[in-house]
């Protein structure tokens, strides 16, 4: 702790790296457009997941590349989880697999051309990226399918928030 905070009467200085006020208020933004995108209008849902992939995707390679020295094949990761988040609503769980596997296979020769060092942690890492994101948010998207489904949605994300 400061002592010297302490002692002038100054509070103690954050240590979450943010402002919180902020994150606060980009939070509840997000969620109204979230609750909005599934009350009023269910496609506007994958819209929404679609985007958060992509920035998600972009920041979880960036973060494998600067702690580990890992490079995520980043345009077959994109490109695919793309195909995998808006092939779920009018394929199901078929267009997920059949874009899951293109996805994985052009992740595998995407990664070619640079050669065998490193290629089983960089193509690993490449998977990995696809199979945890994208993955996820097109089951998402397969949660809104059936007529209740936006309810489903948002019970589901209010379980997290309570956690």
């Amino acid at each position: 702790m400061n002592d010297s905070a302490q002692e002038s009467g100054g509070s103690k200085p954050s240590r979450a790296g943010r402002n919180l006020p902020a994150a606060i208020g980009v939070g509840v933004l997000l969620g109204a457009a979230i609750l909005v995108s599934l009350l009023v209008e269910r496609r506007l849902f994958i819209g929404i997941v679609s985007l958060a992939m992509l920035v998600g995707s972009w920041e979880f390679s960036q973060a494998l590349r600067s702690a580990a020295g890992v490079r995520v094949q980043i345009v077959p990761v994109l490109v695919g989880g793309q195909a995998i988040v808006w092939l779920a609503w009018p394929f199901g769980t078929t267009g997920i697999a059949v874009s899951l596997v293109f996805t994985v296979l052009a992740c595998l020769l995407w990664r070619l051309p640079r050669g065998t060092d490193g290629y089983l942690r960089d193509a690993g890492a490449s998977v990995l990226a696809v199979a945890y994101l994208p993955l996820c948010g097109a089951f998402a998207v397969l949660l809104l399918l059936p007529g209740d489904g936006a309810y489903r949605l948002i019970t589901f994300m209010l379980g997290g928030v309570a956690s």
